[in-house]
């Protein structure tokens, strides 16, 4: 991360994040004299087509003095995100020469069922985020029946007025009319539709006066069937005797994407299996997003206590103080054709981006010939021929496991060009020496990029082989 130095030649930020998907923005509060700064910030977007969209994260640097600079930015494909419902990732920042931003996401569909209400509630209440919502409320505003005259003998200039929770929207104005029909559709993220109320008001624009309302309580529309009103005409208050508002109302309750569904998505249930995993196609309207940190550098990384979307807590990680993540012994099955395990990659690239997205998923059956002497594996990637510093990438370390799970992703600014004529080295690593390796190497995989089809992404079982050379 880029630093400001100050009289004392020390380096400090006061960084804040700012994140968008299309017109969509929010901005984290910023973090005064930090360049590893933590926000555990949710903010949640509305998403009719996820193809082809991105998620923008811009990190700045805040001056006083309002010329605030830039520390970095990542991009994320939304596509991404629906096919795995959930995600956990370290993002290397473009544009910086130092740093990563760990991000959490969650897809959530819509469901017609209010027996969902209480699952979404738990969670939103577990990760103690008081304005992330629990379901999608739909009006469409029809028409108004029979408005009263703005003035003697004067007919109104109307429009409506609707507000859910802390959002209001508005329909256009129609000249001079008593019966309005403004067929206008508006969409509200609710937070709790036990408690929350549509408030709908009638203005006069010529002038300014309260003509009709509508106060109509969420919850009402639960005993409903698919929790839908179709084109039913409410009354007004403060208004006419005969004055009457049209709409239409739909509530959908937010769900996560069914997780039997992303089972059978991730799980490779043949081990033997090379086939291409098709992105899936997402019908939800809302992705969350979590923007918690960013890190020292490239080579450090650090992750410290926080609730995630999934209801679980990730510990702090450092390279010289590795995350505790498992202590389980190894149940071999099959440890690949060199006996020394199997690796599950995830590959795509990125033609829009010119980014190569690699993704650590897991390891399975490393060698175990001792209970006092279980590995603790990471794994580290370089792009070759070149096998430079730059591109090295590295994973957490998890302690006394022989079937690790890592689960990040890492990318890499490749011209497609250029892809063609690059292989990808992965060595499996141990932190600690076990008896049966000389070195820390466990095993390695080298994939040539230019035999893979990475239009789409492409997800395999890799069987560890010993060590090609000698600078793992």
């Amino acid at each position: 991360m880029k630093k400001d130095i100050s009289v004392l030649g020390k380096g400090k930020s006061d960084p804040y994040a700012v994140v968008t998907v299309g017109a969509q923005e929010f901005k984290t509060k910023p973090i005064d004299n930090t360049v590893d700064p933590k926000w555990d910030y949710w903010c949640e977007f509305q998403i009719l087509e996820s193809s082809g969209q991105q998620l923008y994260i811009h990190l700045w640097d805040k001056d006083d003095t309002g010329n605030d600079e830039s520390l970095g930015r990542a991009t994320v494909e939304v596509s991404n995100i629906v096919g795995k419902g959930t995600d956990d990732m370290w993002i290397t920042l473009e544009q910086a020469k130092h740093g990563m931003v760990h991000l959490r996401f969650v897809w959530l569909e819509l469901s017609k069922d209010p027996h969902d209400l209480q699952a979404i509630l738990t969670e939103t209440q577990t990760l103690r985020s008081s304005n992330l919502s629990t379901a999608l409320l739909t009006i469409f505003l029809d028409s108004a029946k029979n408005l009263p005259q703005a003035r003697m003998s004067t007919k109104p200039d109307p429009y409506a007025v609707i507000k859910v929770g802390n959002k209001t929207q508005q329909t256009n104005v129609l000249m001079r009319t008593i019966h309005p029909v403004w067929e206008q559709g508006f969409t509200f993220p609710v937070v709790s539709p036990d408690n929350d109320s549509v408030f709908v008001t009638i203005m006069d624009h010529k002038t300014g006066n309260e003509i009709g309302q509508l106060i109509y309580k969420i919850k009402n529309i639960l005993t409903n069937k698919d929790m839908e009103i179709s084109k039913e005409p409410f009354a007004l208050l403060k208004s006419g005797p005969e004055s009457k508002l049209i709409w239409s109302i739909h509530l959908r309750i937010l769900k996560r994407k069914n997780e039997a569904m992303l089972a059978d998505e991730a799980d490779d249930s043949s081990m033997d299996s090379f086939e291409p995993i098709p992105a899936s196609e997402g019908a939800t309207s809302v992705s969350r997003t979590n923007s918690v940190e960013q890190s020292k550098g490239v080579d450090e990384k650090m992750q410290e206590d926080r609730e995630t979307v999934v209801m679980s807590e990730t510990a702090s990680v450092t390279e010289s103080s590795p995350q505790l993540l498992h202590r389980t012994q190894s149940v071999t099955s099959s440890a690949g054709e060199a006996g020394l395990g199997r690796i599950l990659m995830s590959l795509k690239y990125s033609v829009e981006r010119q980014r190569l997205i690699v993704e650590v998923k897991k390891v399975m059956n490393l060698p175990h010939k001792d209970p006092s002497s279980i590995p603790d594996p990471y794994v580290k990637l370089y792009l070759l021929p070149e096998r430079s510093k730059d591109s090295k990438r590295k994973t957490q370390v998890v302690k006394d496991n022989c079937n690790p799970a890592f689960e990040e992703a890492f990318e890499y600014v490749i011209n497609q060009r250029d892809l063609g004529g690059k292989k990808l080295e992965v060595t499996v690593c141990t932190q600690k020496q076990v008896f049966y390796s000389s070195g820390n190497v466990l095993g390695q995989v080298i994939i040539d990029l230019g035999k893979v089809d990475l239009a789409q992404p492409y997800s395999s079982w890799f069987d560890l082989q010993r060590e090609a050379n000698s600078n793992a």
